[in-house]
């Protein structure tokens, strides 16, 4: 887990986030944040327990 394509300098934190942007349809982005922003929370707290 925790591998990330991006390209980062030699010398950046190992905790340094990762981020992507996508192109996807409203439904599809209704889907990724669900209701109230609730799957978003969801993904937001378990990636801070790692």
């Amino acid at each position: 887990g925790g591998n990330c394509n991006a390209r980062v300098h030699k010398d950046a934190n190992p905790q340094a986030r990762c981020s992507c942007k996508l192109l996807v349809t409203h439904k599809q982005a209704g889907a990724i944040i669900g209701k109230s922003g609730s799957e978003i929370s969801h993904m937001e707290q378990v990636m801070k327990q790692r």
